[in-house]
């Protein structure tokens, strides 16, 4: 069976709403291996060869998401800020892991909390024709000296089994969130690279 992340971001495009800011919004560039986010004070550590998607692949994905939030605030209330794959993206691969950050306004919404943000994502699951197992519901843990929540769940596929990790970091106004997805990660380059998001002071 034949699973490839890029679909599966999609998804998330559901809650990177909310109103505008009328602040600078930086998408952020890679140099040297490495994301760096001047707005959010954010750095990750790339896996060494992945594929960094391009600023036209990231417009494109936000203009996407732009139509499906057709009469809200026309400017940016939310953007896929990085996507990075093992594989470049719509290699014939049985799995092309992925990382992905994005982030969404949440300064009008009730999210108080990357937990609370992280339990609506697991009830679109839930009420979608998706079939997953929750690894690890959602709570919170500590990401580069901030409260977060964090989220595991397991897509279920005939003889594959997808794992996707979630963080979600509240900053600034916004939630800023990391989604893994993988089917082993027995080298630990995922873990390594999100063991590596630091946010300034």
């Amino acid at each position: 069976m034949r699973i490839n992340a890029t679909p599966l971001i999609a998804a998330l495009t559901l809650f990177v709403a909310g109103c505008s800011k009328s602040e600078s919004f930086d998408l952020g560039e890679v140099k040297n291996g490495t994301y760096h986010n001047q707005f959010f004070g954010l750095t990750v550590s790339l896996p060494h060869d992945w594929k960094v998607a391009d600023r036209e692949f990231l417009r494109k994905f936000n203009e996407e998401r732009t139509k499906r939030m057709a009469g809200r605030d026309k400017e940016i209330a939310g953007a896929e800020l990085l996507f990075v794959t093992k594989y470049p993206i719509g290699a014939a691969v049985p799995v092309n892991p992925s990382i992905t950050c994005f982030a969404s306004n949440t300064e009008d919404t009730p999210y108080k909390s990357g937990e609370e943000y992280l339990e609506d994502i697991m009830k679109s699951f839930q009420g979608g024709s998706t079939n997953f197992k929750v690894v690890q519901k959602p709570t919170r843990q500590s990401i580069a000296g901030r409260q977060a929540g964090a989220m595991e769940i397991d897509l279920l596929g005939g003889s594959t089994t997808l794992h996707q990790l979630y963080l979600m970091v509240p900053i600034k106004g916004y939630a800023v969130g990391f989604l893994a997805t993988y089917e082993r990660d027995d080298d630990g380059t995922i873990d390594h690279a999100l063991q590596s998001i630091k946010f300034e002071e």
